[in-house]
């Protein structure tokens, strides 16, 4: 068994024999908390270049409203 497998496998027993109530909350939001800091999306260089490129278009008002996309794509789809 891998070790991170192993201390699952310890503390999921030491969990189930533990009677301390206040312990097993702490411990639960403890965990639950941890696990959201992972579910952190991590950008690739691409997505990251995308971004950028995407806010010095905002930045020179390189930027159409609603209005001017809805007129866009109404005379699109009418050729």
């Amino acid at each position: 068994m891998k070790t991170i497998a192993v201390k699952r496998r310890k503390l999921i027993d030491e969990i189930n024999r533990s009677q301390n109530e206040r312990l097993l909350d702490e411990l639960y939001l403890f965990i639950q908390k941890d696990n959201q800091l992972e579910d952190v999306y991590c950008l690739s260089d691409d997505q990251k270049d995308a971004i950028a490129i995407a806010r010095e278009q905002i930045k020179n008002g390189q930027i159409y409203d609603n209005e001017e996309v809805e007129n866009e794509i109404r005379q699109w789809l009418e050729e």
